[in-house]
């Protein structure tokens, strides 16, 4: 185990959720949050609070010691980091002018950085007329989301080793909104992208640069209109459809167009059309697992197989709404439908064949505050034994490498059919994009697709009342 503090305090090791770069693990007491490091971590990080002092984001700092700082308590990430960012102070004002003139103040040259990554049209897009709301006052020098906490009632930032007394707001707002996958001003996001790709090298930097600039040669509408083709009848695409931005349509676009559901090849159609641009970047580890289960740096205990087939805690929740009396999850995993049933008020029963599992089932439900009645055995014996008034099945899909474009009923792992002989109870059943629906016995069926909070289509559910 990592060395405790050498300060006073009864300190105990957490999870971090920071993004890579920063300190995985940190130590947590009452008196707030110990972050230990080498000199040439600490001493840049010191220099730049030094600098930012009076920040609205500074984190104060209650005590150090040797390659040790102590930061005062602090509790979650914020929901929203955009948001939370957006609050701190700063005066906004609608500015005209050549487009360069609108860019935020940046490290580089602009117009020679373009032409060092081969961009063409630079002198007639950074000359043209242009108008954009642009926002002044205390800047981070670029954030990253994951860095910002809660404080109390306010929000703070954990890094200021890069802290600039410039006034750079709109770059800080651009860059959280890009590290969380929202959409941003492409005027507050190309100075942040240009520093990467130049001072960095950063050649993914160097080439969504690219990108956002020939948005900016090219203006495009401010809104667009999507349509989605090709859906089966039972599919509600409303999540995707109607008028976007243009950021949106794109990743709906990913997301969206030629995805197999059941037997059926989504198309999208965006007017006036836009490109389709790159697909999102890679998602932190942090967020992925938060989306998981929110308190994942609790202590979630989770085995490979869980984690494969766990349902996103938002989606378990919309799966189990108004479900009542005794619940059967007869194939509970490491429990995020059966701990999501368990928060309606439900009495749970969770059962699977793999002891392990059922462990770090009863695990992870501590941690929810919320109890599960454990039980060993397979899904067609349990739902003949434990009476109950709705099943919940989630039946192994056959791991990363399923079958994306067509599934089956004997696809599925295990023998559906019989499990859902043995009851009459409503019965709730999360199924594969690609499974061929027509298959599934014991109907009547009905069907939706969970779609989450980013526009993808995760898996279906399959009701029978």
């Amino acid at each position: 185990m990592p060395e405790q503090p050498p300060l006073e305090g009864d300190w105990q090791l957490e999870y971090s959720g920071l993004p890579d770069g920063g300190p995985q693990r940190w130590w947590r007491s009452a008196r707030g949050i110990a972050v230990s490091g080498p000199p040439h971590k600490l001493g840049p990080e010191l220099e730049g609070r030094e600098r930012g002092a009076g920040h609205p984001a500074l984190a104060r700092v209650i005590d150090t010691a040797e390659g040790w700082v102590v930061f005062e308590p602090l509790g979650p990430a914020p929901q929203d980091a955009l948001a939370a960012v957006s609050a701190w102070p700063g005066e906004a004002r609608v500015a005209t002018g050549p487009l360069l003139s609108l860019i935020p103040a940046c490290r580089v040259n602009v117009r020679r950085a373009l032409r060092k990554l081969d961009c063409s049209k630079v002198d007639r897009t950074l000359d043209r007329p242009a108008e954009a709301t642009v926002v002044e006052g205390p800047s981070l020098g670029g954030i990253h989301g994951g860095w910002l906490r809660q404080a109390g009632d306010r929000v703070v930032c954990l890094r200021f080793a890069r802290f600039t007394r410039e006034g750079r707001p709109d770059v800080d707002r651009a860059v959280t909104a890009y590290r969380a996958g929202l959409a941003f001003s492409d005027l507050g996001l190309l100075p942040h992208l240009l520093e990467e790709a130049i001072l960095g090298r950063d050649d993914d930097a160097a080439e969504t640069a690219r990108e956002v600039f020939s948005r900016l040669a090219r203006p495009e509408p401010s809104t667009v209109t999507v349509e989605v083709s090709g859906a089966p009848e039972w599919l509600d695409t409303s999540a995707w459809t109607g008028s976007r931005t243009p950021a949106q349509a794109r990743r709906i676009l990913h997301a969206v167009a030629g995805l197999t559901v059941t037997d059926h090849t989504l198309a999208v159609s965006v007017n006036p059309p836009i490109r389709k641009g790159r697909a999102a970047r890679f998602e932190d580890r942090g967020v992925r697992r938060r989306r998981l289960f929110s308190r994942w740096y609790e202590g979630i205990r989770v085995d490979d197989e869980g984690l494969l087939s766990l349902t996103p805690e938002a989606l378990a929740d919309e799966l189990v709404a108004g479900v009542a009396g005794t619940v059967l999850d007869a194939t509970c995993g490491v429990g995020g439908l059966a701990i999501a049933a368990a928060r309606t008020g439900a009495r749970v029963v969770a059962s699977d064949v793999s002891a392990q599992r059922l462990e770090l089932a009863g695990s992870n439900a501590a941690i929810y505050d919320v109890e599960l009645d454990l039980r060993r055995g397979d899904a067609t014996r349990m739902v003949r034994e434990v009476a109950h008034d709705v099943l919940l099945l989630d039946p192994p899909w056959g791991g990363r490498g399923y079958d994306r474009e067509s599934m089956g009923l004997e696809d599925l792992g295990f023998d559906l059919g019989d499990v859902l002989a043995g009851t009459s109870a409503e019965v709730r059943l999360k199924l594969p994009r690609s499974f061929r629906v027509d298959e599934l016995p014991g109907g009547p069926w009905t069907f939706r697709g969970a779609i989450d909070a980013r526009g993808v289509l995760k898996f279906l559910v399959a009701t029978r009342c």
